[in-house]
């Protein structure tokens, strides 16, 4: 009675990740409410622990061999924890100001890869079922409408908290409720659509689903984001083409559906700023920032091939940095990312980081590719959860070449919760 309540709970986690915004101290060391709750949990599970099982668990790992991925989670971890050891205790910035550079990246560590590996854990050795993956996406996606309506609040109103004048909820940056929303707002157009293909129609129960969904679209168009269109397009066109219900003539017309909806954005995007400067690659624009801000992240990559420049330095190592690379001074000085998640794995965690996360990545592929062609002979009826975690992860990805969906409180703990799926999950469940 106790662990089903625990797993229940579990599933509920989700629906706390934005509430790393909720900060304090806890006997002088920085932390978060979401990392309280996922420390609570963790302690919890404890309990449930036996050493008997434990060995024939670990037995169990390691009958698996490569293909399993906790050796690749294991090795992104150490490869983590030496770009804490290899950061100076102080720095120097551009203005002669003092940078607790060290602290900074034992923050990040802790933040952004250990408790979020935390939870990783507990989700990959709990039971879990189809009904448990359902309300886990569910709290999920009802953490995004909170967001959502956050969101909507600042467009009627116009009360925005950005230079720009772009919907961002209670984060700083239109992009950080961007890189959360989409994935969301991806599964919740999947949901639909599954629904739409066993039922055949549209049934009352699912007209709340598509209001909040209606609703997240809303506050993410209000993110003027194009990048989270273009992967939401990548990952809807991935979905459909690997769809073993889907007929090829269905396909064919998801494909003009997905072209007919792209020419409505750019005839409706053509003749606004943002998408003048978005093809303005000599002006300041936010294209020709990032062109810069790739440049100094090649450059610094170069200069520190190996171990790269360790957590969370990327912001303070720019600065520093951009003028000689460039050879002129850069356009933005304050660039926290290098607004590519390959690069800021290599930056932040060296090569070692970069390879354990691109094989975990690779993985998925291999496995869900092969496996899934499998079993679409056997059951073709079933919800295709794996196929899901693969389009979303695709979408991710493609998201990860604009800015970084990973190197953020929340947005670490949606980027193991997809692996999860992608790794716990049936190919049909």
């Amino acid at each position: 009675m106790v662990f089903k309540f625990f797993q229940f709970w579990l599933s509920f986690l989700p629906l706390f990740f934005p509430l790393y915004l909720v900060r304090f101290e806890v006997g002088g060391v920085p932390t978060t409410l979401l990392e309280i709750l996922v420390g609570l949990t963790a302690l919890f599970s404890l309990t449930f622990l036996r050493c008997g099982k434990i060995k024939i668990w670990v037995k169990d790992q390691l009958g698996i061999g490569w293909k399993n991925p906790l050796w690749f989670v294991c090795l992104f971890l150490i490869a983590a924890t030496i770009s804490v050891l290899i950061v100076p205790k102080e720095t120097l910035d551009i203005d002669g100001n003092v940078v607790q550079t060290a602290r900074v990246a034992q923050g990040i560590w802790k933040a952004w890869i250990f408790m979020p590996l935390v939870y990783f854990g507990m989700i990959y050795v709990i039971p879990r079922d189809k009904a448990w993956w359902t309300r886990t996406l569910q709290m999920l996606g009802f953490s995004g409408l909170i967001l959502a309506f956050w969101a909507l609040w600042q467009m009627i109103t116009g009360h925005y908290v950005t230079m720009d004048g772009r919907a961002s909820g209670p984060f700083v940056s239109a992009n950080y409720l961007a890189l959360y929303l989409g994935p969301i707002v991806f599964l919740g157009i999947i949901l639909v659509i599954e629904h739409w293909r066993r039922e055949k129609r549209i049934s009352r129960l699912v007209f709340p689903q598509i209001i909040g969904l209606g609703l997240m679209l809303l506050a993410l168009w209000g993110t003027q984001s194009y990048a989270s269109f273009i992967a939401l397009g990548a990952g809807l066109i991935s979905y459909a083409l690997g769809h073993p219900g889907i007929s090829r003539n269905l396909k064919l017309k998801a494909g003009l559906l997905v072209i007919f909806f792209v020419m409505i954005f750019v005839g409706t995007q053509a003749n606004t700023l943002k998408f003048k400067q978005f093809l303005n690659f000599e002006e300041r624009t936010s294209s020709s920032v990032r062109i810069e801000v790739y440049k100094v992240a090649l450059g610094l990559i170069k200069e520190h091939p190996i171990l790269g420049i360790g957590l969370g330095q990327f912001e303070t190592q720019y600065q520093l940095n951009a003028p000689l690379i460039l050879e002129h001074a850069p356009y933005e000085w304050v660039m926290l990312h290098p607004h590519n998640l390959f690069l800021a794995f290599w930056l932040n965690t060296g090569l070692l980081g970069v390879l354990a996360m691109s094989w975990l990545v690779l993985i998925v592929f291999i496995k869900k590719l092969v496996c899934y062609r499998i079993g679409v002979l056997k059951q073709k009826a079933h919800f295709p959860f794996g196929l899901m975690g693969l389009a979303v992860l695709v979408m991710i990805l493609v998201h990860g070449f604009f800015d970084v969906p990973f190197w953020k409180n929340d947005l670490a703990y949606s980027w193991w919760l997809v692996l999860g799926i992608n790794f716990l999950t049936y190919n049909h469940q």
